[in-house]
């Protein structure tokens, strides 16, 4: 999905210069009087110190819809009266989820995803949004006791196999201090829906358009825990102390998972109807590297689709 709008680039403002004075400048640029309504975003904001003392921040801003005596222009329009320089016709690509949105689900159908970290905590919340209530497990703690057991590490050097850094709700990332940098291109969208989701649950609308986004470990476990809330207020489930030992296929289908407590008690998950749930997986062999990262599929009974 595509939307439409105006990009002006190369907006430089004063650090403290408030969005008031930015909306002030894309009037300017795009002759629009006081009385004209502009729905806009940040794209993206960097910062320019090539001329110290002096240090200014360099904008650019989507303009996606201008009306005007309650009649809406259009885009092409209002960049061709303008003559702004800096303004292009451009189009910003919305992410949608490909798996259509179901409110029954029988409990044999209800899809598994195994880890609670980056992928699986946004598979997790893409499942639940689609009405199918997932069933998450995953073998380390919540975000809560994690903090606890990382801090008596740090203090004692006592390490508790069970629950440290490495996994857990959040991931390995938890505690790496919230950086959101990556080097790949975001053609279908989703680096900004990830983003939005993290501003949605609690984090600052600057990741979305900072040149270099943060989020702050602090703020990172709050946004974690709250879209763990969600998950589960939509039906999903979130087991914690869960370790996938085995998974069970039929006929080439995945028909059952075998999940052991951190006590080592095994249970099993069975579908009653052999058919292959929706499984996370990632692109390429050996682990992720620091730094990089791997495109995820989601595949199934909906069939195989990229998210």
């Amino acid at each position: 999905m595509e939307k439409k709008c105006i990009k002006i680039s190369n907006i430089k403002m004063s650090p403290d210069k408030d969005t008031a004075f930015l909306e002030g400048i894309i009037r300017k640029e795009l002759r629009l009087g006081k009385d004209a309504q502009i729905d806009y975003e940040i794209a993206k904001r960097s910062l320019d110190c090539r001329h110290k003392p002096q240090v200014m921040h360099i904008y650019s801003v989507e303009v996606y819809k201008v009306v005007r005596s309650g009649r809406e222009e259009k885009l092409e329009n209002i960049i061709k009266k303008s003559g702004c320089k800096n303004a292009v016709m451009s189009k910003r690509v919305i992410y949608k989820f490909p798996v259509n949105v179901t409110e029954n689900v029988n409990e044999d159908e209800r899809p598994v995803v195994i880890g609670f970290g980056p992928a699986g905590i946004f598979c997790a919340l893409e499942l639940a949004k689609a009405g199918l209530r997932p069933v998450v497990y995953e073998r380390g703690q919540d975000v809560d006791t994690r903090t606890k057991k990382v801090a008596q590490f740090w203090e004692t050097g006592e390490l508790d196999t069970e629950c440290n850094v490495q996994f857990g709700e959040g991931g390995a990332g938890t505690f790496s201090d919230g950086k959101l940098n990556t080097q790949i291109s975001d053609t279908f969208g989703r680096i900004r829906y990830v983003l939005q989701s993290f501003v949605e649950f609690g984090a600052s609308e600057e990741i979305l358009y900072a040149n270099k986004p943060h989020i702050g470990t602090d703020v990172l476990a709050v946004v974690i825990k709250n879209i763990r809330q969600h998950i589960t207020a939509l039906g999903g489930e979130v087991n914690f102390g869960s370790c996938l030992k085995k998974i069970e296929i039929k006929d080439g289908k995945v028909c059952g998972v075998v999940i052991a407590d951190k006590d080592g008690e095994q249970d099993r998950r069975v579908w009653r109807r052999h058919r292959q749930p929706l499984l996370l997986h990632r692109h390429g062999n050996g682990p992720a590297r620091r730094g990089s990262e791997r495109r995820c599929d989601v595949q199934g009974h909906h069939g195989g689709r990229r998210v």
